[in-house]
Protein backbone atom coordinates (compact mmCIF):
# COMPACT_ATOMS: atom_id res chain seq x y z
CA UNK A 1 0.00 0.00 0.00
CA UNK A 2 1.94 2.87 -1.18
CA UNK A 3 1.08 6.68 0.59
CA UNK A 4 -0.70 7.80 -2.21
CA UNK A 5 -3.74 5.10 -1.83
CA UNK A 6 -4.86 7.21 1.32
CA UNK A 7 -4.50 7.23 5.33
CA UNK A 8 -4.03 4.48 7.74
CA UNK A 9 -6.75 5.12 10.61
CA UNK A 10 -5.80 3.74 13.68
CA UNK A 11 -9.60 3.57 16.18
CA UNK A 12 -8.42 2.72 19.98
CA UNK A 13 -10.12 3.79 23.02
CA UNK A 14 -7.17 5.40 24.79
CA UNK A 15 -3.69 7.38 24.18
CA UNK A 16 -0.60 8.97 24.98
CA UNK A 17 -0.19 10.95 26.72
CA UNK A 18 -3.76 11.20 28.06
CA UNK A 19 -3.40 7.51 28.96
CA UNK A 20 -0.93 5.33 30.19
CA UNK A 21 -2.30 2.25 29.87
CA UNK A 22 -0.25 -0.57 27.91
CA UNK A 23 -2.50 -0.71 24.80
CA UNK A 24 -2.74 3.20 24.49
CA UNK A 25 1.28 3.06 24.17
CA UNK A 26 0.87 -0.33 21.57
CA UNK A 27 -1.11 1.67 19.07
CA UNK A 28 1.28 5.22 19.40
CA UNK A 29 4.10 2.60 18.49
CA UNK A 30 1.96 1.14 15.82
CA UNK A 31 1.64 4.54 14.08
CA UNK A 32 5.23 5.28 14.47
CA UNK A 33 5.88 1.87 12.80
CA UNK A 34 3.56 2.14 9.66
CA UNK A 35 4.43 5.94 9.26
CA UNK A 36 8.11 5.39 8.90
CA UNK A 37 7.35 2.96 6.24
CA UNK A 38 5.69 6.00 4.62
CA UNK A 39 2.12 5.91 5.00
CA UNK A 40 -0.42 8.33 6.23
CA UNK A 41 -1.71 7.75 9.18
CA UNK A 42 -4.25 8.89 11.27
CA UNK A 43 -4.92 8.32 15.05
CA UNK A 44 -8.61 8.59 16.53
CA UNK A 45 -9.52 8.41 19.95
CA UNK A 46 -11.97 10.00 22.19
CA UNK A 47 -10.37 12.53 24.95
CA UNK A 48 -12.25 13.53 28.25
CA UNK A 49 -10.69 17.07 28.05
CA UNK A 50 -12.75 20.18 26.86
CA UNK A 51 -12.77 21.16 23.89
CA UNK A 52 -14.88 23.57 22.00
CA UNK A 53 -15.21 21.39 18.97
CA UNK A 54 -16.51 17.72 18.33
CA UNK A 55 -13.22 16.76 18.09
CA UNK A 56 -9.57 18.64 17.25
CA UNK A 57 -5.97 17.35 15.61
CA UNK A 58 -3.44 17.61 17.24
CA UNK A 59 0.53 16.32 16.45
CA UNK A 60 2.35 13.15 19.14
CA UNK A 61 5.63 12.61 17.57
CA UNK A 62 5.26 13.37 13.57
CA UNK A 63 2.49 11.08 14.28
CA UNK A 64 -1.72 13.10 13.84
CA UNK A 65 -4.02 12.36 16.82
CA UNK A 66 -7.95 13.40 16.43
CA UNK A 67 -9.15 13.76 19.52
CA UNK A 68 -12.95 13.22 19.96
CA UNK A 69 -15.08 14.82 22.65
CA UNK A 70 -16.36 12.21 25.01
CA UNK A 71 -17.48 11.60 28.20
CA UNK A 72 -14.70 10.24 30.59
CA UNK A 73 -14.61 6.42 29.69
CA UNK A 74 -12.94 5.10 32.83
CA UNK A 75 -13.28 6.40 36.73
CA UNK A 76 -17.15 6.82 37.00
CA UNK A 77 -18.33 3.65 37.47
CA UNK A 78 -19.49 0.57 35.16
CA UNK A 79 -22.84 2.02 34.49
CA UNK A 80 -21.56 5.44 33.36
CA UNK A 81 -18.50 3.98 31.25
CA UNK A 82 -21.04 1.70 29.73
CA UNK A 83 -23.17 4.99 28.57
CA UNK A 84 -20.13 7.00 27.44
CA UNK A 85 -18.63 3.57 24.85
CA UNK A 86 -21.88 3.15 23.54
CA UNK A 87 -22.37 6.97 22.84
CA UNK A 88 -18.45 7.12 21.41
CA UNK A 89 -19.59 5.79 17.92
CA UNK A 90 -22.05 8.43 17.29
CA UNK A 91 -19.85 10.83 18.85
CA UNK A 92 -17.07 10.15 16.34
CA UNK A 93 -18.56 9.61 13.14
CA UNK A 94 -20.58 13.42 14.35
CA UNK A 95 -16.95 14.79 14.65
CA UNK A 96 -15.71 13.12 11.41
CA UNK A 97 -18.11 14.40 9.32
CA UNK A 98 -17.46 17.91 10.75
CA UNK A 99 -13.61 17.68 10.47
CA UNK A 100 -12.65 15.07 7.98
CA UNK A 101 -14.28 15.76 4.69
CA UNK A 102 -11.80 15.27 2.59
CA UNK A 103 -9.90 12.55 4.17
CA UNK A 104 -9.06 9.43 2.12
CA UNK A 105 -8.92 6.29 3.99
CA UNK A 106 -7.88 2.93 2.39
CA UNK A 107 -7.52 0.85 5.93
CA UNK A 108 -8.89 1.69 9.14
CA UNK A 109 -7.46 -0.72 11.92
CA UNK A 110 -10.00 -0.40 15.29
CA UNK A 111 -8.65 -1.90 18.81
CA UNK A 112 -11.08 -3.42 20.51
CA UNK A 113 -11.48 -3.36 23.83
CA UNK A 114 -13.94 -0.69 23.58
CA UNK A 115 -16.34 -3.32 20.61
CA UNK A 116 -18.22 0.13 20.29
CA UNK A 117 -15.61 1.17 17.15
CA UNK A 118 -17.76 -1.08 14.79
CA UNK A 119 -20.14 1.72 13.21
CA UNK A 120 -16.96 3.93 12.73
CA UNK A 121 -15.46 1.38 10.90
CA UNK A 122 -18.66 0.35 9.27
CA UNK A 123 -18.36 3.81 8.09
CA UNK A 124 -15.10 4.00 6.70
CA UNK A 125 -15.62 0.75 4.98
CA UNK A 126 -18.69 1.99 3.20
CA UNK A 127 -16.37 4.54 1.46
CA UNK A 128 -14.40 1.90 0.29
CA UNK A 129 -11.30 1.05 3.22
CA UNK A 130 -10.41 -2.42 4.47
CA UNK A 131 -10.98 -3.17 8.14
CA UNK A 132 -8.73 -4.50 10.35
CA UNK A 133 -10.21 -5.67 14.42
CA UNK A 134 -7.46 -6.42 16.65
CA UNK A 135 -9.58 -8.51 18.99
CA UNK A 136 -7.98 -8.61 22.62
CA UNK A 137 -10.79 -10.20 24.85
CA UNK A 138 -14.06 -11.51 24.09
CA UNK A 139 -16.81 -8.85 25.56
CA UNK A 140 -18.86 -9.18 26.87
CA UNK A 141 -18.86 -12.87 27.43
CA UNK A 142 -15.63 -11.87 30.01
CA UNK A 143 -18.17 -10.20 32.14
CA UNK A 144 -20.91 -12.75 31.90
CA UNK A 145 -18.01 -15.38 32.97
CA UNK A 146 -17.04 -13.46 36.31
CA UNK A 147 -21.06 -13.05 36.81
CA UNK A 148 -20.81 -9.27 36.64
CA UNK A 149 -23.93 -9.42 34.61
CA UNK A 150 -26.24 -12.12 33.53
CA UNK A 151 -26.16 -13.41 30.09
CA UNK A 152 -30.13 -12.66 29.12
CA UNK A 153 -29.58 -9.15 30.88
CA UNK A 154 -30.46 -5.85 29.11
CA UNK A 155 -26.71 -4.96 29.65
CA UNK A 156 -25.83 -8.35 27.67
CA UNK A 157 -28.17 -7.99 24.89
CA UNK A 158 -26.93 -4.22 24.28
CA UNK A 159 -23.54 -5.85 24.58
CA UNK A 160 -24.00 -8.44 22.41
CA UNK A 161 -25.60 -6.31 19.78
CA UNK A 162 -22.43 -3.70 19.52
CA UNK A 163 -20.10 -7.18 19.39
CA UNK A 164 -21.91 -8.19 16.51
CA UNK A 165 -22.07 -4.95 14.09
CA UNK A 166 -18.10 -4.90 15.48
CA UNK A 167 -17.70 -8.22 13.68
CA UNK A 168 -19.63 -7.48 11.05
CA UNK A 169 -17.75 -4.69 9.93
CA UNK A 170 -14.27 -6.16 9.79
CA UNK A 171 -12.69 -8.09 6.75
CA UNK A 172 -9.93 -9.26 9.30
CA UNK A 173 -10.18 -9.92 12.86
CA UNK A 174 -7.02 -10.51 14.64
CA UNK A 175 -6.71 -12.10 17.89
CA UNK A 176 -4.13 -12.20 19.90
CA UNK A 177 -2.91 -16.07 20.45
CA UNK A 178 -3.86 -19.51 18.39
CA UNK A 179 -6.19 -20.84 21.03
CA UNK A 180 -8.44 -17.66 20.55
CA UNK A 181 -9.11 -18.62 17.44
CA UNK A 182 -11.16 -21.55 18.19
CA UNK A 183 -12.53 -19.66 21.28
CA UNK A 184 -13.94 -17.18 18.70
CA UNK A 185 -15.69 -19.65 16.91
CA UNK A 186 -17.17 -21.49 20.13
CA UNK A 187 -18.24 -17.71 21.52
CA UNK A 188 -20.15 -16.89 18.70
CA UNK A 189 -21.73 -17.81 15.60
CA UNK A 190 -19.76 -14.97 13.24
CA UNK A 191 -17.83 -16.37 11.11
CA UNK A 192 -15.19 -13.73 9.29
CA UNK A 193 -14.23 -14.17 5.98
CA UNK A 194 -10.38 -14.22 7.56
CA UNK A 195 -9.12 -14.78 10.88
CA UNK A 196 -5.68 -15.15 12.09
CA UNK A 197 -3.23 -14.44 15.23
CA UNK A 198 -1.76 -11.04 15.67
CA UNK A 199 0.57 -10.73 18.95
CA UNK A 200 1.20 -8.05 21.29
CA UNK A 201 4.19 -5.70 20.36
CA UNK A 202 6.61 -3.64 21.39
CA UNK A 203 8.83 -1.62 19.83
CA UNK A 204 12.92 -1.19 20.80
CA UNK A 205 13.56 0.78 23.76
CA UNK A 206 14.61 4.00 23.13
CA UNK A 207 17.56 5.25 25.04
CA UNK A 208 16.58 7.00 28.42
CA UNK A 209 18.44 9.38 30.94
CA UNK A 210 15.53 8.57 33.60
CA UNK A 211 17.25 7.33 36.69
CA UNK A 212 13.74 7.23 38.27
CA UNK A 213 14.05 3.43 38.84
CA UNK A 214 17.44 3.62 40.45
CA UNK A 215 15.64 6.22 42.71
CA UNK A 216 12.36 4.52 43.68
CA UNK A 217 14.12 1.77 44.50
CA UNK A 218 16.63 3.51 46.58
CA UNK A 219 13.77 6.07 49.17
CA UNK A 220 12.31 2.46 49.38
CA UNK A 221 15.34 0.64 50.58
CA UNK A 222 15.16 -1.90 47.70
CA UNK A 223 17.72 -1.53 45.59
CA UNK A 224 19.34 -4.25 47.27
CA UNK A 225 16.09 -6.82 47.43
CA UNK A 226 14.44 -9.38 44.57
CA UNK A 227 11.75 -7.26 43.62
CA UNK A 228 8.95 -9.14 41.60
CA UNK A 229 7.12 -6.39 39.88
CA UNK A 230 3.61 -5.87 38.33
CA UNK A 231 3.09 -2.95 36.55
CA UNK A 232 -0.19 -1.95 34.57
CA UNK A 233 -3.89 -2.36 34.98
CA UNK A 234 -5.60 -3.30 38.56
CA UNK A 235 -8.77 -4.63 37.55
CA UNK A 236 -11.57 -6.77 37.25
CA UNK A 237 -9.76 -8.91 35.04
CA UNK A 238 -6.53 -9.07 36.87
CA UNK A 239 -6.42 -11.40 39.78
CA UNK A 240 -4.25 -9.34 42.44
CA UNK A 241 -5.48 -10.92 45.35
CA UNK A 242 -3.74 -13.98 44.74
CA UNK A 243 -0.61 -12.36 44.06
CA UNK A 244 -1.39 -10.48 47.59
CA UNK A 245 -1.96 -14.25 48.99
CA UNK A 246 1.56 -15.12 47.37
CA UNK A 247 3.61 -12.42 48.95
CA UNK A 248 2.10 -13.57 52.30
CA UNK A 249 3.07 -17.25 51.96
CA UNK A 250 6.68 -15.90 50.97
CA UNK A 251 7.57 -13.60 54.10
CA UNK A 252 9.88 -15.76 55.22
CA UNK A 253 12.56 -15.46 51.79
CA UNK A 254 14.86 -12.70 53.05
CA UNK A 255 14.72 -9.31 50.92
CA UNK A 256 11.83 -11.19 48.20
CA UNK A 257 9.31 -7.93 47.88
CA UNK A 258 6.18 -7.62 45.72
CA UNK A 259 6.04 -4.24 43.86
CA UNK A 260 2.75 -3.47 42.26
CA UNK A 261 2.68 0.12 39.69
CA UNK A 262 -0.31 0.64 38.30
CA UNK A 263 -3.89 2.47 38.01
CA UNK A 264 -7.47 1.13 37.67
CA UNK A 265 -10.59 -0.25 38.88
CA UNK A 266 -9.34 -2.47 42.21
CA UNK A 267 -6.71 -0.06 42.96
CA UNK A 268 -7.51 1.34 45.99
CA UNK A 269 -9.25 -2.03 47.33
CA UNK A 270 -6.02 -3.46 46.99
CA UNK A 271 -3.85 -1.26 48.34
CA UNK A 272 -6.50 -0.68 51.61
CA UNK A 273 -6.29 -4.74 51.81
CA UNK A 274 -3.13 -4.58 51.68
CA UNK A 275 -2.64 -1.61 54.63
CA UNK A 276 -5.51 -3.61 56.68
CA UNK A 277 -3.48 -7.02 56.31
CA UNK A 278 0.04 -5.24 57.24
CA UNK A 279 1.22 -7.08 54.50
CA UNK A 280 4.74 -5.62 54.82
CA UNK A 281 6.59 -7.47 52.05
CA UNK A 282 4.10 -5.48 49.22
CA UNK A 283 4.78 -1.98 48.09
CA UNK A 284 1.53 -0.63 45.74
CA UNK A 285 2.05 2.97 44.11
CA UNK A 286 -0.02 4.12 41.76
CA UNK A 287 1.11 4.56 37.89
CA UNK A 288 3.87 6.52 36.35
CA UNK A 289 4.64 8.20 33.01
CA UNK A 290 6.17 5.56 30.00
CA UNK A 291 9.62 6.90 30.74
CA UNK A 292 9.69 6.39 34.27
CA UNK A 293 7.81 2.72 34.37
CA UNK A 294 10.69 1.88 31.66
CA UNK A 295 13.07 3.08 34.25
CA UNK A 296 12.09 0.57 36.64
CA UNK A 297 11.99 -2.46 34.70
CA UNK A 298 15.23 -1.58 34.40
CA UNK A 299 15.60 -2.09 37.97
CA UNK A 300 13.66 -5.02 38.96
CA UNK A 301 14.04 -8.70 38.93
CA UNK A 302 11.11 -10.63 37.62
CA UNK A 303 7.41 -9.77 36.16
CA UNK A 304 4.65 -10.80 37.34
CA UNK A 305 1.02 -11.36 35.43
CA UNK A 306 -2.15 -12.29 37.15
CA UNK A 307 -5.50 -13.07 34.98
CA UNK A 308 -8.55 -14.70 36.91
CA UNK A 309 -9.46 -18.46 36.07
CA UNK A 310 -12.68 -17.71 35.35
CA UNK A 311 -11.00 -16.45 31.84
CA UNK A 312 -11.98 -18.16 28.85
CA UNK A 313 -9.83 -16.33 26.24
CA UNK A 314 -6.09 -16.83 25.25
CA UNK A 315 -5.06 -13.38 26.89
CA UNK A 316 -1.40 -12.31 26.87
CA UNK A 317 -1.09 -8.98 28.85
CA UNK A 318 1.38 -6.51 26.92
CA UNK A 319 2.91 -6.21 30.29
CA UNK A 320 4.72 -9.23 28.97
CA UNK A 321 6.42 -7.76 26.28
CA UNK A 322 7.81 -4.96 28.02
CA UNK A 323 9.03 -7.57 30.75
CA UNK A 324 10.72 -9.46 28.18
CA UNK A 325 12.06 -6.81 26.10
CA UNK A 326 13.76 -5.83 29.83
CA UNK A 327 15.56 -9.15 30.49
CA UNK A 328 12.97 -10.21 33.25
CA UNK A 329 11.74 -13.92 33.57
CA UNK A 330 8.08 -14.08 34.15
CA UNK A 331 6.64 -15.57 36.75
CA UNK A 332 2.69 -15.46 37.58
CA UNK A 333 -0.85 -17.63 36.97
CA UNK A 334 -3.24 -17.71 34.35
CA UNK A 335 -6.44 -19.50 33.21
CA UNK A 336 -6.19 -23.30 32.89
CA UNK A 337 -5.13 -23.88 29.13
CA UNK A 338 -3.81 -20.76 28.14
CA UNK A 339 -1.79 -20.75 25.39
CA UNK A 340 0.63 -18.17 27.34
CA UNK A 341 1.70 -21.10 29.49
CA UNK A 342 3.56 -22.92 26.59
CA UNK A 343 4.88 -19.61 25.35
CA UNK A 344 6.24 -18.88 27.86
CA UNK A 345 7.91 -22.79 29.32
CA UNK A 346 8.57 -23.50 25.37
CA UNK A 347 10.81 -20.51 25.35
CA UNK A 348 12.07 -20.95 28.90
CA UNK A 349 11.54 -16.90 29.89
CA UNK A 350 9.73 -17.87 32.79
CA UNK A 351 7.21 -20.38 34.95
CA UNK A 352 3.50 -19.79 35.01
CA UNK A 353 0.70 -21.26 37.54
CA UNK A 354 -2.83 -21.79 36.37
CA UNK A 355 -6.43 -21.66 37.51
CA UNK A 356 -6.43 -20.32 41.32
CA UNK A 357 -3.51 -22.86 42.67
CA UNK A 358 -1.64 -20.63 44.59
CA UNK A 359 0.43 -23.99 46.04
CA UNK A 360 2.23 -24.23 42.74
CA UNK A 361 2.56 -20.52 42.27
CA UNK A 362 4.55 -20.42 45.49
CA UNK A 363 6.70 -23.29 44.36
CA UNK A 364 7.33 -21.62 41.14
CA UNK A 365 8.20 -18.02 42.93
CA UNK A 366 10.48 -20.05 45.13
CA UNK A 367 12.28 -21.66 42.30
CA UNK A 368 12.60 -18.31 39.92
CA UNK A 369 14.07 -16.26 43.31
CA UNK A 370 16.83 -19.31 43.69
CA UNK A 371 17.38 -18.96 40.06
CA UNK A 372 18.14 -15.29 40.51
CA UNK A 373 19.83 -15.75 44.00
CA UNK A 374 21.70 -18.50 42.27
CA UNK A 375 23.07 -16.76 39.15
CA UNK A 376 20.79 -18.17 36.89
CA UNK A 377 19.46 -14.52 35.49
CA UNK A 378 21.83 -13.81 33.15
CA UNK A 379 20.30 -16.85 30.86
CA UNK A 380 17.18 -15.95 31.55
CA UNK A 381 17.65 -12.57 30.46
CA UNK A 382 18.92 -13.09 27.27
CA UNK A 383 16.45 -15.83 26.43
CA UNK A 384 13.63 -12.95 27.19
CA UNK A 385 15.31 -10.37 25.30
CA UNK A 386 15.33 -12.27 22.31
CA UNK A 387 12.01 -13.77 23.22
CA UNK A 388 10.84 -10.03 22.51
CA UNK A 389 12.45 -9.26 19.43
CA UNK A 390 11.52 -12.73 17.33
CA UNK A 391 7.82 -12.78 19.00
CA UNK A 392 6.31 -9.19 19.93
CA UNK A 393 7.83 -6.87 17.71
CA UNK A 394 6.19 -3.65 16.20
CA UNK A 395 7.88 -4.42 12.87
CA UNK A 396 6.51 -7.87 12.84
CA UNK A 397 3.23 -6.51 13.81
CA UNK A 398 2.81 -3.41 11.35
CA UNK A 399 4.16 -6.51 8.77
CA UNK A 400 1.01 -9.12 9.74
CA UNK A 401 -1.35 -6.02 9.26
CA UNK A 402 -0.22 -4.69 5.73
CA UNK A 403 -0.09 -8.45 4.17
CA UNK A 404 -3.39 -9.13 5.26
CA UNK A 405 -5.27 -5.96 4.24
CA UNK A 406 -3.24 -6.15 0.96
Amino acid sequence: MSTTTGTIALLVDEYIPESRRIHATMMHHLALELQSRGHHVLVITPTAARINRPGEFEEIEGVRVFRVRSKPLRGGGNVKRAIAESLLPFQTLRALLKGLVDEKVTLCVTYSPTIFWGPVALWFRMRGAKTYLILRDFFPQWLIDEKIIDRWSPAAIHFRIFEKINYAASDYIAVQSPGNVKQFYELTSHRPKKIGVLFNWIRDSQPSKSDFGKKFLRERQLHDSVVLFYGGAVGASQNIDILLDLASRIRDLPKVVLLIVGEGGEFNRIRCRVESEGIDNVIISAAVNEEDYQSLLREVDVGLVALKSSHRSHNIPGKIMGYLQNGLPILGIVNIGNDLVDIIQQNKVGLLAEGDDIQELENKARKIVESISGGALEGLSIRAKGMAKNLFSVEAAADKILSEAA
